[in-house]
């Protein structure tokens, strides 16, 4: 009778491991494929923002490219125009518009980059909401 109990209790024991073994498994593959899922995304809104930099430094270029390097004066004097300071900016009465261009570029790509870390959120709220 004891080796009867024994050998069911083994059995049970071993329906019970092959359950959660399955549990385990069924587990694992549904983290895979919300990794491969959001691996996707990820690389989306990377793609599509690298592209929108590329298209900016383009853009950029071709504006310095086109345009004549000029000084817009700051103060009231525009007799003359010192614009050549090393970091680029503000000496005596002028800034040099590559410098005002290279500022703007850099303010737009801010604004992308919060653009894109924007659409990386909501996609990534949309995707886990409970409604998917």
């Amino acid at each position: 009778m004891a080796l009867i109990g024994l050998a069911l209790h083994n059995i049970h024991v071993s329906l019970i491991r092959a359950s959660h073994e399955r549990d385990i498994v069924k587990a694992q593959q549904e983290i895979i494929k919300q990794c491969e899922e959001d691996k996707q995304l990820t690389q989306e809104v990377s793609s599509e923002f690298q592209t929108q930099i590329s298209n900016l430094n383009r853009r950029l270029a071709d504006l310095k490219r086109v345009r004549k390097p000029a000084c817009i004066p700051v103060t009231s004097s525009t007799s003359r125009c010192d614009a050549t300071s090393r970091d680029g900016y503000v000496k005596r009465n002028g800034i040099d518009t590559r410098t005002l261009f290279d500022y703007a570029g850099l303010a737009e790509k801010y604004r992308l980059q919060l653009i894109s870390c924007q659409s990386f959120v909501n996609k990534t709220w949309k995707e886990k909401s409970p409604a998917r």
